[in-house]
């Protein structure tokens, strides 16, 4: 069985990194069968200072299908990665230090292996405009240096691929991330809905690419009543400050309330009080939470920078440009509309999309791990 080493920032029992974790989680999970898996992360979860509880840092633990070193400090990742023998590392983020410094040392043949590359939406246009200073000049180090050399790409959308392959001159593989069984066996969304009232919530984390300003704008526009539940880690400060500013000068008729970090156990208990996820976000190669929100039978109302298009016509939810504002505040009227019975067809029909669309097969991911070239 062909071994593959996964490195990444954040694992479970993190969550607060939100779909990385989830899409890593669902790969092994799918593939266990296929490949033996280890994997190197950090021992603690997004932004937080603290490691976990009960985890044995700077070791190899069996956790399950799993093998996982959790490091404590870059050296320990380092050292891990070294004395590691395996045929393929399969690297998380394209910015992250942790490919930065799998790459030199593959590039200086300290590593020799096949190394596979997933920038997890990090190349997309609207995740290029933050920071991009920093990012341009680490793009033009990897290509300078060569970092790039011999390592597989990893694309999970067509727009993925697309800029992977015109930014970097890469030849990608895409294939759509693998999604857990467990996320499409959710019963029918059984909550009331009153008209001319929705529950809305936004289940992400906290930062510009994911547009959460947007949509507080937008509500200032709307004239049903809303509950605007806002699920996730805060991961700019700055920014937060900036939203909560907005929602001092949201009408009357819209309530917002941040409920913090939502650990995966409890993901679909809590997502199942509300009528509907909503994301402007800026880009998204594939979209966990999307996909989970769907599961459960929450209507998405979307940007149209997500894989998930032409979802109004399927009366499944709203795809919609982010230049039009106007439409999303139509969408969200348009749902207040609906009767209770009227809503729970079109959240039984989002289910049934959502698993329609979720049967990936797996021969693509046993090609990007093998030892065959990418045509």
């Amino acid at each position: 069985m062909r071994s593959v080493l996964i490195v990444t920032d954040h694992y479970l029992p993190g969550f607060k990194a939100g779909g990385p974790i989830v899409s890593l989680s669902a790969l092994v999970d799918c593939l266990q069968d296929h490949f033996a898996f280890s994997l190197i992360t950090r021992d603690k979860d997004f932004n937080e200072p603290c490691s976990y509880t009960g985890i044995v840092a700077n070791q190899w633990i069996k956790k399950n299908n799993l093998n996982l070193f959790y490091f404590s400090s870059i050296i320990y990742y380092i050292y891990a990665l070294l004395k590691t023998k395996t045929e393929v590392v399969y690297l998380n983020s394209f910015f992250s230090v942790l490919t930065i410094i799998a790459l030199i040392l593959n590039r200086f043949g300290f590593i020799a292996t096949l190394f596979v590359l997933a920038p997890r939406g990090e190349l997309s246009n609207g995740a290029l405009e933050i920071k991009s200073f920093k990012k341009k000049l680490y793009l033009f180090f990897v290509k300078k240096f060569g970092l790039l050399n011999n390592v597989r790409f990893h694309a999970t959308s067509e727009n993925e691929k697309y800029n992977i392959d015109s930014l970097l001159k890469k030849n990608s593989l895409m294939l759509p991330n693998l999604i857990t069984p467990k996320f499409l066996s959710s019963p029918a969304l059984n909550i009331h809905k009153n008209i001319d009232f929705v529950k809305l919530v936004f289940f992400s984390r906290v930062s510009r690419k994911k547009n959460l300003d947007l949509a507080l704008n937008i509500l200032k526009k709307v004239t049903c009543s809303v509950d605007f539940d806002i699920w996730g880690p805060i991961e700019e400060q700055d920014y937060w400050q900036q939203c909560q500013a907005i929602i001092t000068q949201l009408p009357s008729n819209v309530r917002v309330t941040y409920q913090g970090a939502l650990p995966r156990e409890h993901v679909q208990k809590k997502l199942a009080k509300y009528h509907a996820l909503f994301l402007p976000t800026r880009n998204e190669n594939f979209g966990h939470a999307i996909v989970e929100c769907m599961a459960i039978g929450l209507l998405p109302i979307i940007s149209d920078q997500t894989p998930w298009r032409a979802l109004e016509a399927q009366a499944v939810g709203w795809d919609i440009p982010l230049s039009c504002m106007d439409d999303f505040v139509k969408a969200i009227h348009e749902l207040s509309t609906l009767s209770s019975s009227e809503f729970q067809q079109r959240s039984v029909n989002c289910q049934r999309y959502i698993q329609q669309h979720s049967d990936i097969p797996l021969s693509g991911y046993i090609k990007l791990f093998s030892s065959i070239a990418l045509s």
